[in-house]
C-alpha cells in the first residue's frame, strides 16, 4: 500500500489462467491444482509439433512397409506442406499428465502411418510407426519399427534409432555429443534405457567408436517431466514475478502518469497481467487503463 491505495496483484495467476484458458479452448481438461498447469501445458506443447513446412530427411538404408507406404507419403505431404500433424500422434495426448520418455529423453516423436480418420480425429493406428526427431527447418526420419502390446520387444528404448541420427545427421545433435568422453564406462543395453526411464534416470549412449552422448532429448527430471518442459516452466514463471515485482516497485510512477491523462483512480487499485503480440502490459482492471511493461521474452 501506498500512499491511501491498497495495491491487489498476483502476475503468477493471471499467468496460469491464461494457460489453463488455451488448455480449455484447446479441448484439454486441465487440472484443478495450478501447481500443475504449467507444467502440463508445456508438456502438451512438446508433444504437439509446431506447424511450419519442413523438409523431410531420409537415412541410408531407410525402409518401410509396401502396405503402410500410402500413410507414409501422407506424413510426408504433411510435413512439407506444415499442416497438423496431431492425427498422427498417440491418442495418449489427451491426457496431460502422461509423459511419453522417449520423446522426453531423445526428442523423438512416433507418428502412426493410417490414411484415414477415426471417430476420435485420430489417423487410423497401426502396428507399426515412424520415428522422427523434428527441428525448425528438417524433419528426420529415422525408422520403421513395430508397436503395440502383442510386440516382444518394444521399439521405444532402441539405441540404434540415436545411433540412426547420429550416422546420417550428426551435425544436429551435435551440442549433446560429450566433449573429452570417449567411452561410457557402463554401456546400458535397451532394456537398462527402459529400467532407467521407469525410475526416472537418465543414461549417457555410446553410440560409436570414441563417441558418447548425453540424452539428445534433454532427459528427465525426477519427477519423468522433460528437463526442457521444466526450465520452460520456470523461465516464465520467474518471468512473469519480475514484471510482477517491477509493478509494485514502481506502481505509484504509473498512477501519477494516468493521472496527468484524467485518469481517476479509487483507493483500489487492481493490476492484472496482459500479453498480446508477444508484449507484456498491466491492466489496472478499475479503470480499464493500461501500461507497457516489456517483451515476453
Amino acid at each position: 500500500m501506498s500512499k491511501g491505495y491498497n495495491l491487489n496483484i498476483n502476475f503468477n495467476d493471471d499467468w496460469l489462467n491464461m494457460l489453463k484458458g488455451k488448455l480449455i479452448e484447446s479441448g484439454f481438461k486441465p487440472s484443478d491444482n495450478n501447481d500443475d498447469i504449467s507444467l502440463q501445458f508445456f508438456t502438451l506443447q512438446r508433444k504437439l509439433i509446431k506447424q511450419k513446412p519442413r523438409k523431410v530427411l531420409f537415412p541410408n538404408g531407410f525402409s518401410c512397409p509396401s502396405e503402410l507406404n500410402d500413410g507414409l507419403q501422407l506424413i510426408i505431404k504433411n510435413i512439407e506442406t506444415g499442416l497438423d500433424l496431431k492425427q498422427h500422434l498417440s491418442t495418449s495426448i489427451a491426457n496431460l499428465n502422461y509423459q511419453d520418455k522417449l520423446l522426453n529423453d531423445w526428442g523423438i516423436h512416433h507418428l502412426h502411418m493410417g490414411t484415414k480418420l477415426n471417430t476420435k480425429g485420430f489417423i487410423n493406428r497401426t502396428g507399426p510407426v515412424l520415428f522422427v526427431r523434428f527441428d525448425d527447418d528438417y524433419a528426420y526420419f529415422i525408422n520403421v519399427l513395430e508397436h503395440g502390446r502383442y510386440i516382444k520387444k518394444q521399439p521405444w528404448a532402441m539405441q540404434k534409432m540415436v545411433k540412426i541420427i547420429h550416422q546420417n545427421w550428426p551435425e544436429s545433435i551435435e551440442v549433446f555429443m560429450l566433449k573429452g568422453v570417449s567411452t561410457v564406462s557402463q554401456v546400458p543395453s535397451d532394456k537398462d534405457i527402459e529400467d532407467a526411464r521407469s525410475g526416472c534416470y537418465n543414461t549417457l549412449l555410446q553410440v560409436d567408436e570414441d563417441v558418447a552422448y548425453a540424452p539428445i532429448g534433454m532427459g528427465l527430471t525426477t519427477s519423468g517431466h522433460s528437463v526442457d518442459v521444466v526450465r520452460t516452466s520456470h523461465y516464465y514463471s520467474n518471468l512473469v514475478t519480475r514484471y510482477e515485482t517491477y509493478v509494485k516497485e514502481n506502481f505509484m510512477q504509473f498512477i501519477e502518469e494516468a493521472e496527468k491523462q484524467g485518469v481517476i483512480f479509487d483507493g483500489n487499485i487492481h493490476f492484472q497481467l496482459v500479453i498480446e503480440n508477444n508484449e507484456v502490459y498491466a491492466l489496472e482492471v478499475t479503470t480499464n487503463t493500461i501500461f507497457e511493461l516489456g517483451p515476453f521474452s
